[in-house]
């Protein structure tokens, strides 16, 4: 694709007074011009998170009109005028594109700019996090082993009518056992995982995952709706995408103590695949909206048993998957989460059996 600019560039260096032959330069940058719109179109067509579809729209404003304008002014202009004085009129162009490019920056976001300031730190906080957690785990390891070597050797040293010492040693094997489970569990959200892939039937997942929490469900008052409007087949982990929707199941029952409904949607084109989780519960306040990704960060105030890891899990699950999660919660009105795959993971849309 880059011949064309080396053969123009010998045409020009090879013609007297170094001319532009407006001909041959229409003749190859045209398909360059058309194609790069085309391209940024499609891509708007197929993208399904709506999030990314509105940083892809406002990226269609700024590059296919000054795109179109440089090549009917430039290219068609002197082909068809000779002379044509038609850099005056591309500027207007570039200062339009410039000046909605610079408003969106600041509203919006705009060429991936503000994506990358908002994800690249949370990637970089999942890493460290990830390697911290493990470091962590092995040194608790060791040292909780030897406190229990510990414990059973002054056990053995102690006399056994001394109940209330062998109390104590008990109080500090249980602790010790109950720290080393919870830093497993954390290493168990934050480890760096590997998926593997396979078909899966959505439908039938949610199933399984519906006969699964249904105790869960049960004993909170909560009802789970599952609407199917297409049941796709995906190449996706089977076991990471149970336990990320299960995770977003569980917290919306924690958001709702009163009881509630839970709806998960199913839907599919040949854009991509979204499962969205939706409740009626407490909602999120916006000021925690952008936090809620993070490791460790949690809305649910000091719960023992919560670590504030249960979204970063689905984020880091759907970033491996090659797709993406989006969240929108108004307080008192409940929260909806999406989980977005690309059309690439889509192997059929149709749930049927076949032959």
């Amino acid at each position: 694709m880059f011949l064309p600019v080396l053969a123009m560039l010998a045409q020009v260096l090879l013609t007297e007074a170094y001319r532009i032959h407006y001909g041959w330069l229409f003749v190859w940058t045209v398909p360059y011009y058309v194609a790069a719109c085309a391209l940024l179109i499609r891509a708007l067509s197929h993208e399904m998170n709506p999030q990314k579809r509105k940083g892809m729209w406002i990226t269609t404003w700024i590059m296919v009109p000054t795109l179109l304008g440089v090549m009917l002014l430039i290219n068609v202009g002197n082909l068809i005028s000779p002379g044509y004085d038609s850099f005056r009129y591309v500027s207007l162009f570039i200062l339009y594109s410039l000046g909605v490019a610079v408003i969106c920056t600041f509203v919006y976001g705009v060429l991936g700019v503000r994506l990358k300031f908002e994800r690249d730190p949370l990637d970089r906080t999942m890493q460290a996090v990830s390697s911290g957690t493990s470091m962590l785990n092995h040194t608790i390891k060791n040292e909780i082993g030897k406190i229990a070597m510990s414990t059973e050797n002054v056990k053995r040293l102690l006399p056994q009518d001394n109940g209330v010492a062998i109390e104590q040693l008990e109080v500090i094997a249980n602790s010790s056992e109950h720290l080393l489970a919870m830093v497993g569990r954390m290493q168990q959200q934050m480890k760096a995982f590997k998926l593997v892939e396979q078909p899966v039937r959505v439908d039938q997942l949610l199933a399984e995952l519906q006969l699964r929490e249904q105790d869960l469900l049960r004993r909170h008052g909560v009802e789970l709706n599952v609407i199917c409007r297409q049941r796709p087949w995906l190449l996706a982990d089977t076991v990471h995408l149970k336990e990320a929707i299960s995770n977003l199941i569980r917290n919306s029952v924690e958001a709702m103590p009163e009881g509630g409904l839970i709806t998960i949607t199913i839907t599919a084109d040949r854009k991509g695949a979204a499962i969205t989780v939706k409740d009626n519960g407490t909602g999120i306040p916006r000021a925690q909206q952008e936090l809620v990704f993070e490791p460790f960060y949690s809305t649910k105030g000091n719960n023992k048993d919560n670590f504030g890891l249960g979204l970063s899990y689905v984020y880091n699950v759907m970033k491996k998957s090659g797709g993406s999660v989006s969240l929108e919660s108004r307080e008192s009105v409940g929260t909806e989460i999406s989980l977005y795959f690309p059309r690439s993971k889509i192997i059929r849309l149709s749930g049927r059996e076949e032959a």
